[in-house]
C-alpha cells in the first residue's frame, strides 16, 4: 500500500491552465498578409477566430479575411471570413471567423490574407469557447485537492496498518 502510494504521488503534475492565456494578434488596416506565431495545444480541444475590434455599429461590419489554420506547419482547414458576431461592452465586437478542432501536443498557427478589416483596432482572437479553460482549470483544481485528501487517507490506512498488525503481533506472542 506504501508502494502504491509513492507511486500515486510522484506521477506527473497535470498541465496548468492558469497559464494558458488567448492568441490576441493586431491586424493592420491595410490589406496584407499577417502570420500568426504557433502554439502548443495543451490539450484536446476546439479553438474559435474571432476579428475583434471597435464598431460604431451592433453588427459586424463587412470584412473580406480569408483564413487557413496551420497544424505543425502544414494547411489543416481553410476558408474565408464570416459576418457572425458575439458582442462584447465598450463599442467592440467580436466577429466569428471560424473553429478548428486541436489536439494535444500539436502546434497550430492561423494565415491570414487581409483583403479588408471595418474594424478600428482590430485583432484576431484564438481561444476555447468561453470558459472552457476556466472549467478545465477548476477541474483540475478539484482533482489537485481530491489529490491531498486521498493521498492523506492512503498514509492514515499505512500508518494504521502497520499499528494494528505490531497490536496483533503482541496479542497473539
Amino acid at each position: 500500500m506504501a508502494l502504491a502510494a509513492l507511486l500515486y504521488l510522484s506521477r506527473p503534475e497535470p498541465e496548468d491552465l492558469k497559464t494558458w492565456a488567448p492568441v490576441s494578434h493586431p491586424i493592420p488596416p491595410a490589406p496584407g498578409r499577417v502570420e500568426i506565431p504557433p502554439f502548443t495545444a495543451a490539450e484536446d480541444r476546439t479553438f474559435q477566430l474571432f476579428l475583434y475590434g471597435k464598431s460604431d455599429s451592433k453588427t459586424c461590419p463587412e470584412s473580406a479575411i480569408d483564413w487557413a489554420i496551420l497544424r505543425n506547419g502544414k494547411a489543416e482547414a481553410s476558408g474565408s471570413s464570416k459576418a457572425d458576431q458575439l458582442s462584447f461592452s465598450d463599442n467592440a465586437i467580436a466577429c466569428w471567423i471560424a473553429e478548428f478542432n486541436a489536439q494535444k501536443g500539436d502546434r497550430y498557427g492561423v494565415s491570414l490574407n487581409v483583403h479588408k478589416v471595418a474594424l478600428t483596432n482590430a485583432k484576431l482572437l484564438v481561444q476555447t469557447y468561453p470558459n472552457v479553460w476556466l472549467d478545465a482549470y477548476y477541474g483540475k483544481e478539484f482533482f489537485r485537492l481530491f489529490d491531498t485528501v486521498a493521498s492523506a487517507l492512503l498514509a492514515l490506512a499505512a500508518v494504521t496498518l502497520l499499528l494494528v498488525v505490531s497490536l496483533l503481533k503482541r496479542v497473539l506472542d
